[in-house]
């Protein structure tokens, strides 16, 4: 079954656990006409917002590069 929903319609899911990486990705998205967006601060939540409400998902995924060890 092929989904007619354009990308622009689609959900879009942000996960990241710093919020001012969250709120920067999800302004320049609706900036660029993407409203549809969820953002989530805790991995673990991914699974469960899945679950519940998102079909015709995208993925954003940011990973931190080994090198620099995510150390704060």
């Amino acid at each position: 079954m092929k989904n007619n929903t354009s990308i622009m319609e689609r959900p879009i899911l942000i996960v990241d656990d710093e919020r001012e990486i969250l709120a920067a990705v999800e302004r320049i998205l609706r900036t660029a006409g993407m409203t549809h967006t969820i953002t989530i601060n805790d991995a673990r939540d991914v699974i469960r917002q899945i679950e519940r409400r998102i079909t015709g998902l995208s993925f954003w995924i940011s990973i931190c590069p080994i090198s620099t060890a995510c150390r704060y």
